[in-house]
């Protein structure tokens, strides 16, 4: 009888055993899915900053060509005219260029922050 007694609590310790190695083989397995998914969220998270980043870029592009266009259309507006006109013009360009540096400065901060977060 002892010997059957030591033979079961040896395949109870067995079993005991192989359930605490795929218990540890599952945590492996959750924890290297865990990884995964969170490395993927990582890679979403860089590519939407490098699209925000390149996107600012573009975005201070434009404005100068919108600056561009409207100060070249304003002082066509202002060749000819009375003086208190090209003076109106004058200060009317001044307030688009001040506006235009005000944003531009804006977006390469931000353009430099998101920059500064992707080398993370």
């Amino acid at each position: 009888m002892s010997a059957r007694r030591a033979t079961l609590a040896r395949h109870k310790t067995e079993r005991e055993r192989s359930r605490a190695e795929l218990a540890a083989e599952d945590a492996g397995s959750a924890a290297m899915s865990k990884e995964s998914s969170l490395e993927s969220e990582i890679e979403d998270a860089r590519w939407k900053l490098t699209s925000m980043a390149n996107k600012a870029e573009r975005w201070v592009d434009q404005m100068e060509q919108e600056l561009n266009a409207k100060v070249e259309a304003l002082e066509a507006q202002a060749t000819g005219a009375k003086p208190w006109v090209r003076s109106q013009v004058g200060e009317r360009i001044s307030e688009i260029r001040k506006d235009y540096a005000e944003r531009k400065e804006k977006l390469i901060r931000a353009n430099e922050l998101t920059r500064q977060a992707l080398r993370y």
